[in-house]
Protein backbone atom coordinates (compact mmCIF):
# COMPACT_ATOMS: atom_id res chain seq x y z
CA UNK A 1 0.00 0.00 0.00
CA UNK A 2 1.49 3.05 -1.27
CA UNK A 3 0.34 6.51 0.35
CA UNK A 4 0.30 9.41 -2.11
CA UNK A 5 -0.40 13.13 -1.35
CA UNK A 6 -0.99 15.73 -4.56
CA UNK A 7 -0.53 18.99 -4.22
CA UNK A 8 0.26 21.99 -6.77
CA UNK A 9 3.61 24.05 -5.64
CA UNK A 10 6.90 24.96 -7.19
CA UNK A 11 10.35 24.83 -6.88
CA UNK A 12 12.42 27.64 -5.87
CA UNK A 13 15.90 29.01 -5.16
CA UNK A 14 16.57 29.20 -1.57
CA UNK A 15 17.75 32.95 -1.61
CA UNK A 16 15.56 33.27 -4.60
CA UNK A 17 13.92 36.90 -4.75
CA UNK A 18 11.99 38.91 -7.59
CA UNK A 19 14.16 41.91 -8.89
CA UNK A 20 12.13 45.06 -9.13
CA UNK A 21 13.07 48.37 -11.15
CA UNK A 22 13.92 51.34 -8.77
CA UNK A 23 12.22 53.68 -10.44
CA UNK A 24 9.74 53.72 -13.48
CA UNK A 25 10.59 54.02 -17.00
CA UNK A 26 11.30 51.68 -20.09
CA UNK A 27 13.76 48.83 -20.56
CA UNK A 28 16.06 50.53 -22.35
CA UNK A 29 18.42 47.22 -22.22
CA UNK A 30 19.06 43.65 -20.90
CA UNK A 31 22.50 42.64 -19.78
CA UNK A 32 21.65 39.22 -18.97
CA UNK A 33 19.32 36.45 -20.35
CA UNK A 34 17.61 33.76 -18.68
CA UNK A 35 19.90 31.08 -17.45
CA UNK A 36 23.00 33.18 -16.68
CA UNK A 37 24.98 33.04 -13.81
CA UNK A 38 26.13 36.55 -12.10
CA UNK A 39 27.73 37.64 -9.67
CA UNK A 40 26.29 40.24 -6.18
CA UNK A 41 26.21 43.45 -7.53
CA UNK A 42 26.00 42.47 -11.28
CA UNK A 43 24.00 44.48 -13.44
CA UNK A 44 21.02 43.53 -14.95
CA UNK A 45 18.87 45.83 -16.64
CA UNK A 46 18.55 49.50 -17.29
CA UNK A 47 16.03 51.64 -17.51
CA UNK A 48 15.47 54.73 -19.89
CA UNK A 49 14.02 57.88 -17.58
CA UNK A 50 14.31 60.78 -19.50
CA UNK A 51 13.69 63.04 -16.18
CA UNK A 52 15.54 61.53 -14.14
CA UNK A 53 18.85 62.00 -16.42
CA UNK A 54 17.55 65.67 -17.39
CA UNK A 55 17.28 66.37 -13.21
CA UNK A 56 20.98 65.11 -12.91
CA UNK A 57 22.10 67.41 -15.79
CA UNK A 58 20.55 70.46 -14.70
CA UNK A 59 21.78 69.71 -10.95
CA UNK A 60 25.18 69.54 -12.45
CA UNK A 61 24.80 72.97 -13.72
CA UNK A 62 23.46 74.60 -10.98
CA UNK A 63 26.40 73.05 -8.82
CA UNK A 64 28.58 74.53 -11.18
CA UNK A 65 26.88 78.28 -11.17
CA UNK A 66 26.76 77.91 -7.30
CA UNK A 67 30.46 76.36 -6.36
CA UNK A 68 32.16 78.89 -4.03
CA UNK A 69 35.47 78.65 -5.81
CA UNK A 70 33.39 80.28 -9.25
CA UNK A 71 31.91 83.03 -7.14
CA UNK A 72 35.29 84.20 -5.42
CA UNK A 73 34.90 87.30 -7.54
CA UNK A 74 31.89 88.54 -5.27
CA UNK A 75 33.75 88.08 -2.33
CA UNK A 76 36.53 90.40 -3.76
CA UNK A 77 34.66 92.69 -4.36
CA UNK A 78 33.16 93.09 -1.08
CA UNK A 79 36.55 92.98 0.14
CA UNK A 80 37.14 96.14 -1.80
CA UNK A 81 34.25 97.61 -0.60
CA UNK A 82 35.73 96.54 3.18
CA UNK A 83 39.34 98.27 2.27
CA UNK A 84 37.19 101.77 0.65
CA UNK A 85 35.24 102.03 3.76
CA UNK A 86 38.18 101.28 6.10
CA UNK A 87 40.64 103.70 4.00
CA UNK A 88 37.46 106.91 4.67
CA UNK A 89 36.93 105.56 8.07
CA UNK A 90 40.50 106.44 8.97
CA UNK A 91 40.38 109.59 7.09
CA UNK A 92 37.21 110.84 8.89
CA UNK A 93 38.62 109.62 12.19
CA UNK A 94 41.57 111.57 11.57
CA UNK A 95 39.93 114.72 10.70
CA UNK A 96 37.60 114.44 13.42
CA UNK A 97 40.18 114.27 15.66
CA UNK A 98 41.99 117.36 14.17
CA UNK A 99 38.80 119.27 14.03
CA UNK A 100 38.47 118.45 18.29
CA UNK A 101 42.23 119.61 18.96
CA UNK A 102 41.14 123.01 16.95
CA UNK A 103 37.84 123.72 19.14
CA UNK A 104 39.88 122.87 21.85
CA UNK A 105 42.32 125.90 20.61
CA UNK A 106 38.97 127.87 19.95
CA UNK A 107 39.62 127.56 16.53
CA UNK A 108 36.79 126.73 13.77
CA UNK A 109 33.17 126.57 14.69
CA UNK A 110 31.08 124.02 16.44
CA UNK A 111 29.33 123.88 13.04
CA UNK A 112 32.79 122.65 12.17
CA UNK A 113 33.23 120.08 14.59
CA UNK A 114 29.66 118.69 14.05
CA UNK A 115 30.19 117.91 10.54
CA UNK A 116 33.38 116.45 11.03
CA UNK A 117 31.69 113.83 13.93
CA UNK A 118 28.88 112.91 11.69
CA UNK A 119 31.29 112.06 8.71
CA UNK A 120 33.30 109.81 11.33
CA UNK A 121 30.02 108.25 12.77
CA UNK A 122 28.78 107.87 8.88
CA UNK A 123 32.15 106.25 7.73
CA UNK A 124 32.25 103.65 11.01
CA UNK A 125 28.42 102.87 10.01
CA UNK A 126 29.52 102.13 6.54
CA UNK A 127 32.60 100.05 7.57
CA UNK A 128 30.59 98.04 9.72
CA UNK A 129 27.88 97.61 7.34
CA UNK A 130 30.34 96.31 4.58
CA UNK A 131 32.11 93.87 7.43
CA UNK A 132 28.52 92.27 7.93
CA UNK A 133 27.69 92.16 3.85
CA UNK A 134 30.61 90.39 3.60
CA UNK A 135 30.73 87.72 5.83
CA UNK A 136 26.89 87.51 5.10
CA UNK A 137 27.75 86.70 1.81
CA UNK A 138 30.51 84.20 2.67
CA UNK A 139 28.25 82.52 4.00
CA UNK A 140 25.38 82.71 1.48
CA UNK A 141 27.63 81.72 -1.33
CA UNK A 142 29.34 78.24 0.96
CA UNK A 143 25.49 77.89 1.55
CA UNK A 144 24.67 77.54 -2.25
CA UNK A 145 27.79 75.46 -2.91
CA UNK A 146 27.09 73.27 -0.44
CA UNK A 147 23.33 72.70 -1.25
CA UNK A 148 23.39 72.79 -4.59
CA UNK A 149 26.61 69.91 -4.65
CA UNK A 150 24.29 68.00 -2.12
CA UNK A 151 21.36 68.17 -4.38
CA UNK A 152 23.60 66.94 -7.36
CA UNK A 153 25.21 64.02 -5.80
CA UNK A 154 21.55 62.85 -4.76
CA UNK A 155 20.22 63.24 -8.41
CA UNK A 156 23.29 61.33 -9.48
CA UNK A 157 22.60 58.50 -6.68
CA UNK A 158 18.69 58.75 -8.18
CA UNK A 159 20.45 58.22 -11.92
CA UNK A 160 22.43 55.23 -10.92
CA UNK A 161 19.13 53.20 -9.61
CA UNK A 162 18.58 53.29 -13.30
CA UNK A 163 20.82 50.17 -13.75
CA UNK A 164 18.89 47.59 -11.10
CA UNK A 165 22.11 45.03 -9.85
CA UNK A 166 21.82 41.68 -8.67
CA UNK A 167 21.79 41.17 -5.32
CA UNK A 168 23.31 38.04 -4.87
CA UNK A 169 25.45 35.45 -6.52
CA UNK A 170 23.73 32.90 -8.38
CA UNK A 171 21.34 32.40 -11.77
CA UNK A 172 18.91 34.36 -13.57
CA UNK A 173 15.59 31.87 -13.16
CA UNK A 174 13.30 34.55 -15.31
CA UNK A 175 12.93 37.49 -17.24
CA UNK A 176 9.54 39.11 -16.99
CA UNK A 177 9.59 41.57 -18.86
CA UNK A 178 11.13 42.41 -22.97
CA UNK A 179 13.26 45.83 -23.61
CA UNK A 180 10.75 48.41 -24.58
CA UNK A 181 8.46 47.53 -22.11
CA UNK A 182 7.31 49.97 -19.65
CA UNK A 183 7.87 49.38 -16.06
CA UNK A 184 7.23 50.43 -12.33
CA UNK A 185 8.58 49.71 -8.75
CA UNK A 186 5.56 47.49 -8.53
CA UNK A 187 6.62 44.98 -11.25
CA UNK A 188 9.04 42.10 -10.72
CA UNK A 189 11.20 42.15 -13.87
CA UNK A 190 13.50 39.12 -13.28
CA UNK A 191 13.62 36.38 -10.91
CA UNK A 192 17.07 35.54 -9.58
CA UNK A 193 18.08 33.25 -7.14
CA UNK A 194 21.79 30.62 -5.80
CA UNK A 195 22.37 28.17 -8.24
CA UNK A 196 22.35 24.71 -6.94
CA UNK A 197 20.64 24.90 -3.55
CA UNK A 198 16.83 24.47 -3.98
CA UNK A 199 13.37 24.71 -1.96
CA UNK A 200 9.82 22.48 -2.86
CA UNK A 201 7.14 24.75 -2.11
CA UNK A 202 3.96 22.62 -1.84
CA UNK A 203 -0.15 23.89 -1.21
CA UNK A 204 -1.28 20.80 1.33
CA UNK A 205 -3.71 20.53 2.62
CA UNK A 206 -3.42 20.85 6.56
CA UNK A 207 -6.15 17.73 7.09
CA UNK A 208 -3.23 15.81 5.74
CA UNK A 209 -1.13 16.25 8.66
CA UNK A 210 2.88 16.15 8.40
CA UNK A 211 4.01 14.24 4.85
CA UNK A 212 7.70 13.80 4.84
CA UNK A 213 9.39 15.04 1.63
CA UNK A 214 12.81 14.47 2.57
CA UNK A 215 13.40 11.34 0.59
CA UNK A 216 11.88 12.78 -2.46
CA UNK A 217 13.85 16.33 -2.63
CA UNK A 218 17.24 14.60 -3.50
CA UNK A 219 15.75 13.75 -7.00
CA UNK A 220 15.26 17.40 -7.77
Amino acid sequence: ITESVYASGMVKSASQYQVYAKVPGVIRQFFVKEGDVVKKGDPLFEIDNSNARLNTENARIAAQTADYTTNLDKLNDAQAAIDVAKRKLANDSSLFARQQVLWQQNVGTKNDLDQRELAYAASKSAFTNALVKYNDLKRQLQLNSTQSHNILQINESNEGDLIVRSDVAGKVYALNKEQGELVTSQMPVAVVGADGDYLLELAVDERLGHVDLGAHLGQL
